[in-house]
């Protein structure tokens, strides 16, 4: 969608017709993503700004835990 301000800006549009979103644009800087700009089906624009991104952090494996929630199914494919 062509580059502003240093970011280059990249277009989603939905598919479906009756989705809540006419249009998503993620601004990228050095291959990470930096803003979203949201604009609904009532044309608001909400921008998005993401700071401290950081490409493949380092987790330990303790950081995070699964819990399934009652009722629900895991599928393994």
């Amino acid at each position: 969608a062509g580059t502003k301000q240093g970011v280059e800006w990249l277009d989603a549009s939905p598919k479906a017709k009756d989705s809540q979103f006419e249009h998503i644009g993620i601004g990228m800087k050095d291959g990470l993503p930096m803003a979203l700009e949201l604009r609904d089906s009532f044309g608001q624009v909400s921008l998005v700004t993401l700071k401290n991104v950081e490409k493949n952090p380092n987790f330990k494996a303790d950081q995070f835990k699964f819990v399934l929630p009652s009722g629900a199914e895991v599928f393994r494919q």
